[in-house]
């Protein structure tokens, strides 16, 4: 819905007549508009709960040219009953799922006249949220490794691709780090610390085969170190070649 708080320091809302404001703000909150901002509404109702003892003709006219709204006779079988559509409500909805799923139904589901109007108003770009980058696997694996945890970055993307990047809740990700903190950052993917690690190895690990990684005990001199001879070489040896790439 327009968020009518913010019309009151807009100058070009200020600009309208007072009659034009209120029949606008009736417009936007209506009980029947739809996810696209249309509405079909007759006018001896519009006058009845505006309280109006004027015509409200002028104000329709108005804010049609200041381009609030566009107005036609509903599927004209009556003058007095007119489709209103509201022209930013919209883009001022979050670009929800659901939203976009409503708005592409009611598009294809409207008369002939009204997709001609709704196709001056909208392009393929309004139902489509490209306010959201998606990580790579690589972004993901070394924020989650940032935060002590050990996450594969392709089973994350790939999780979240396949649901066109909404959870399992049917709310779009829009803060992919968030999400990676608070559902995928575990107990049991926890990676160990030692101290004295160097800077940059506080979560050095081997994993010798797939789900068993060997984490140093301690460090000693600068290497890993571990009292399992064969697991101290390991994590020795990988340590070396991660210095030394």
């Amino acid at each position: 819905m327009v968020k009518l708080g913010k019309l009151w320091g807009d100058a070009k809302f200020a600009s309208l007549s007072p009659i034009s404001k209120l029949l606008y703000c009736y417009l936007t909150t209506h009980p029947s508009i739809s996810t696209l901002g249309v509405i079909n509404v007759s006018l001896d109702r519009v006058e009845l709960d505006l309280n109006s003892d004027e015509l409200l003709a002028k104000y329709w006219i108005e804010l049609e040219d200041k381009d609030y709204i566009i107005t036609y006779p509903y599927e004209q079988t009556s003058k007095r009953i007119i489709t209103v559509v509201v022209l930013d409500h919209f883009k001022s909805l979050p670009k929800s799922k659901s939203n976009l799923r409503k708005a592409i139904d009611e598009g294809t589901k409207a008369n002939e006249e009204l997709k001609e109007i709704l196709r001056t108003i909208f392009t393929e770009k309004d139902a489509k949220d490209d306010s959201f980058k998606p990580p790579t696997p690589k972004e993901v694996a070394e924020y989650a490794l940032n935060l002590g945890y050990l996450v594969n970055g392709k089973n994350f993307v790939e999780y979240y691709e396949d649901n066109d990047w909404y959870d399992k809740n049917d709310k779009k990700v829009r803060n992919w780090k968030s999400k990676l903190k608070k559902v995928w950052c575990r107990d049991t993917n926890k990676l160990e610390t030692a101290d004295g690690a160097p800077k940059g190895f506080e979560y050095f690990y081997v994993e010798i085969e797939e789900g068993h990684r060997i984490y140093p005990q301690s460090w000693n001199k600068g290497l890993p170190s571990h009292s399992n001879h064969i697991y101290a070489q390991y994590l020795i040896e990988e340590f070396n070649e991660q210095t030394n790439s």
